[in-house]
């Protein structure tokens, strides 16, 4: 900007008038009225005994005068009746307005606006490498799916050319948000985080367009075209700049500028920026909104369709469920007075992350067939997909739990943020089912003096487990049952994740196979007991 400036400054110095050309070239060389008095006299005389001589001198002054007024009346009235020697400047000319400002970034949709989405949730539980991976899909439209999957890959590629193996602390989180559901269009932000050491963790972004009727999915930079993108990039430089923000230099118009460009419903286009790539890290999430005139001006073909459903204001299509034969589901086990005493019983408990999700039904069926009850640890945004399941589970007997709302490292998170990941899922929770949770199993099993902290004030403990099955990392229905069997001892918590199709399939022969060997299956408040220390962690009973 301060080259902008520094332009608008010069042109208007060379459009000012110059002032030294207002003065006539001969005014220096005008006699000055006030001439010495000595001039003409002796030295130390003076005329008191010449009267008339005085007389003759003053009338003669006073006749110069007039001659120079009037000298000077002339000259001055034929300067300004000649055309002057230089050209009459312009009028100083004023900066034009930039068609784009800095604001805030928009607000995502609440996802429950839109039914019938596919989730898809993957995590691992280790803690040397974090993964938790969640996309979304559209049943019986590809195209989404297929570009947030290429997107994925390339986001673990470079993930993974980053990490160092031989270090602990690395985390890769993808996530997703709904910005827009108008007319036949969804607008899904996929963001993305990834630590591979270091001070600060990376954050990315990338925003899909689905048109629904032609199965056809637009990345966000293809919105723009090429010339589109350079004069967008000017504009958002211009608008940071006056807001003394940026880097100084100009703002790139490469594809990877505009990974997250939002269409509004007033035409206008809001580009979005991740925290260190138009400016400074510690200046946050950006965004620049171009006026609508000046976004049509620079939007590709399709980018105007898409803009335009966006601005239409018509309700969005929705989404068909996909068809599904819903196998019929057995009563659910009767409530006992009593909880089953875990002091006497050979009591274990399954435990399952990162749901509910696509297999979830299909978990539920299976134990409700097997009259067995189980505990379910729930991430936010997917609760907040499907409350549907999250009732079932509940109303089912079956005991729900705090997985935090989009899956990250809470070693990594001061206080605010992590009290925000359990909030939001406890109300989420609390909305589709009525009942609160208030067992928390941190993501990756990761705790710090910090989290302890934060769920002593919460009341709530930490719920981890002593059996991994490893489902996450073999998706192998047989070792998944090996490793369950093998580590089963009686107050075992048992973990396995149910978004998986492999684990879920497993389950059958390892709750048949558990009851073999006499064990009682119960729920976690069943085997801890409901007296739970906040903030304390709890492996087995």
């Amino acid at each position: 900007m301060r080259g902008v400036e520094a332009d608008a400054v010069a042109l208007a110095s060379s459009a000012r008038p110059d002032a030294t050309r207002t003065v006539p070239a001969w005014h220096g060389g005008l006699m000055s009225p006030h001439a010495s008095p000595s001039r003409g006299l002796p030295p130390g005389g003076s005329s008191p005994a010449r009267p008339q001589n005085r007389a003759v001198r003053v009338v003669a002054a006073l006749v110069a005068l007039l001659v120079v007024a009037a000298g000077v009346t002339f000259f001055l009235t034929r300067a300004s009746a000649q055309p002057s020697a230089q050209p009459s400047p312009a009028p100083s000319p004023t900066a034009t307005k930039v068609p784009a400002e800095r604001v805030d970034p928009p607000a995502v949709l609440d996802p429950t606006s839109v039914e019938n989405l596919e989730i898809h949730q993957e995590s691992t539980a280790d803690t040397g490498d974090a993964r938790s991976i969640s996309t979304v899909a559209i049943p019986g439209e590809h195209s989404l799916g297929r570009a947030f999957g290429r997107f994925v890959d390339a986001t673990t590629q470079a993930y993974e050319a980053a990490v160092d193996p031989t270090a602990t602390g690395n985390e890769l989180n993808v996530g997703w948000d709904l910005v827009l559901a108008q007319g036949d269009v969804l607008g899904v932000h996929a963001s993305t985080y990834a630590f591979t050491g270091g001070a600060n963790g990376e954050l990315g972004s990338q925003t899909f367009y689905t048109d629904l009727p032609r199965a056809t999915t637009t990345w966000s930079a293809d919105l723009l075209t090429a010339d589109g993108r350079k004069q967008a990039a000017e504009w958002a430089g211009a608008a940071l700049a006056a807001a003394g923000l940026g880097f100084g230099e100009p703002v790139p118009s490469s594809e990877d500028t505009f990974r997250d460009v939002r269409l509004g419903p007033d035409g206008a286009a809001t580009l979005v920026f991740s925290p260190g790539l138009v400016s400074a890290r510690a200046d946050g999430e950006l965004a620049v909104r171009l006026e609508p005139d000046a976004t049509r001006s620079v939007l590709s073909a399709v980018g105007k369709q898409l803009a335009e459903v966006a601005a239409s204001g018509a309700p969005f299509m929705g989404i068909a469920p996909p068809p599904v034969e819903e196998p019929p589901v057995a009563a659910p086990p009767p409530a006992s007075p009593d909880a089953p005493d875990c002091s006497v019983l050979k009591c274990i408990a399954l435990t399952f992350d990162d749901g509910p999700g696509k297999y979830t039904s299909q978990l539920l069926d299976t134990l409700a067939e097997k009259q067995a009850r189980a505990t379910f640890f729930l991430v936010g945004r997917s609760v907040q997909a499907n409350p549907d399941l999250v009732r079932r589970e509940v109303a089912e007997g079956h005991a729900v739990g705090n997985h935090t709302w989009s899956h990250p490292d809470l070693s990594k998170l001061g206080t605010d943020q992590i009290s925000q990941e359990l909030q939001s899922t406890a109300d989420a929770v609390e909305a589709a089912s009525g009942v609160r949770p208030t067992l928390v199993r941190p993501p990756y099993g990761a705790t710090s003096d910090t989290v302890t902290s934060v769920l002593s004030q919460r009341n709530e403990p930490a719920i981890l487990w002593n059996v991994d099955t490893e489902d996450w990392k073999n998706k192998d229905s047989a070792m998944t049952s090996e490793r369950a069997l093998a580590g089963a001892r009686p107050g075992a918590i048992l973990l396995m994740h149910d978004i998986h199709a492999s684990t879920v399939s497993a389950v059958p022969g390892i709750v048949d196979s558990l009851r073999a060997a006499g064990y009682t299956l119960v729920t976690v408040p069943d085997l801890l007991g409901h007296d739970l220390v906040g903030g304390h962690k709890y492996f087995n009973r």
